[in-house]
């Protein structure tokens, strides 16, 4: 059972910045807690503790558990490569022997050495190798005596975080327009930079895709960075036979956690309807940046009205990576979408339609007309419609029966020095 021994007390206030000191000297080793308690202005009570562990010579009487465990202390919550962490060893005997090993998928290092009194602290350096996170494990033993017949074994574990922002590519992918029409070209620049804002050269992979595919996929898109830096689990597992002979069977395996459709209609160029609905505009599996860090990527953009979403992953020959997205929105000031089945059987008579949308700033007379291969329109072909500015109107024709095959099928709208067509294949099943 913990006893709690006042070693000093002493009122402090805070000042303008709410903010107080105090300063003790610990006359001894051992885990000192520091309880704060008070009254605020409004007469509100507040309380509130913290710690510290202290090292000394001499035996220090360090908290003991029943489960042969040891509670590792560090002085940091994370390191950067080239530091040294210090690691305290609060184990409930003195003079062992100790096994200290450096582990994650693998023992990385293994020292076997005293541990004189009982409350060494390890010097670990920090390496590279050791991004994003090591694990630091001591066994101790301490053998038989006359006075302690029974031999003694302790195991503590503790994971070290090493920083790998130094890692960190910076990548900036823009557009050298924010809004196209379909088959219209868009020149995208690539820069890669270290964190001190330095251009570097590195390869990435770039994919431009139709954002409501995303959207509908629930797609998160992997960080490169976090993929290679990220909480990496560990792979090793210690256990010491003698305590089976003794009959303490106990897991020496300490868990580790882990921290942690289509897309819209279509648009091509004058007089020429849209046929080309891709899903993934473009794939660059390999582009590179120069030495200042910087490339280009050219594309001609598919028919399909949408927001576009150019993600880049990229990574260099010592091994920084990182990632960036932009978005390109596709889309004309007049558009003309297709309602119809996706498919049909040989002897329907369908109902074709279409939703006319005017984002112009003007009231637009729209000539709307239906054609093709494989089907025959009922009436008028061409309708005239008003669509007033932001708004839409809708369209609808009645056709022949419909022969099995396929059906080609135009939609077309044009007015006001605007155009747009679309133009759909449709299976025609055979009647069974």
């Amino acid at each position: 059972q913990p006893e709690d021994k006042e070693v000093e007390s002493r009122p402090v206030r805070t000042g303008a910045d709410a903010r107080a000191e105090f300063a003790f000297t610990p006359a001894a080793g051992g885990f000192y807690r520091i309880f704060a308690s008070g009254r605020d202005g409004a007469g509100n009570e507040f309380h509130s503790a913290g710690g510290v562990y202290v090292t000394g010579p001499g035996y220090v009487p360090w908290r003991v558990s029943n489960d042969e465990r040891i509670e590792l202390v560090t002085d940091k919550k994370q390191y950067q490569p080239g530091d040294v962490a210090h690691v305290l060893v609060p184990a409930p005997f003195a003079d062992a022997t100790g096994l200290v090993t450096i582990e994650r998928q693998g023992v990385l290092s293994k020292e076997v050495r005293p541990f004189a009194g009982n409350s060494v602290v390890l010097d670990i350096p920090i390496a590279r190798a050791y991004l994003p996170n090591v694990f630091v494990t001591v066994s101790l033993l301490k053998p038989s005596t006359n006075d302690n017949p029974t031999p003694e074994f302790r195991y503590g574990q503790i994971e070290l975080n090493v920083s790998a922002e130094e890692q960190r590519l910076n990548v900036k992918l823009t557009a050298d327009k924010e809004k196209v029409q379909p088959r219209e070209t868009v020149t995208f620049t690539v820069e890669t930079t270290d964190t001190t804002g330095k251009g570097v050269p590195a390869e990435l992979s770039l994919a431009l895709v139709d954002e409501a595919i995303l959207s509908l996929t629930d797609d998160q898109p992997a960080d490169a960075f976090r993929s290679l830096y990220g909480f990496k689990r560990l792979g090793v597992q210690t256990s010491a036979a003698h305590t089976v002979s003794l009959d303490r069977v106990a897991d020496r395996a300490r868990a580790t956690a882990a921290e942690g459709g289509k897309g819209g209609g279509g648009g091509g160029g004058e007089d020429e309807s849209r046929t080309d609905f891709r899903f993934t505009a473009h794939w660059e599996p390999a582009l590179k940046t120069d030495a200042n860090g910087r490339g280009t990527l050219t594309v001609r953009m598919p028919d399909t009205l949408t927001t576009w979403r150019l993600t880049g992953r990229g990574i260099t020959k010592d091994s920084r990576a990182g990632m960036a997205e932009t978005k390109v929105v596709s889309s004309k000031p007049l558009i003309v979408r297709p309602v119809t089945p996706r498919f049909l059987t040989a002897g329907d008579r369908p109902e074709m339609g279409a939703i006319v949308y005017n984002f112009t700033d003007a009231a637009v007379d729209v000539s709307v007309s239906l054609g093709g291969e494989g089907i025959a329109v009922e009436g008028d072909a061409a309708k005239l419609v008003k669509v007033q500015p932001g708004d839409k109107q809708v369209v609808s024709w009645k056709t022949a029966p419909v022969p099995a095959g396929s059906a080609k099928v135009r939609w077309s709208a044009g007015g006001g020095g605007l155009q747009d067509a679309v133009e759909l294949t449709l299976p025609v099943q055979a009647l069974a």
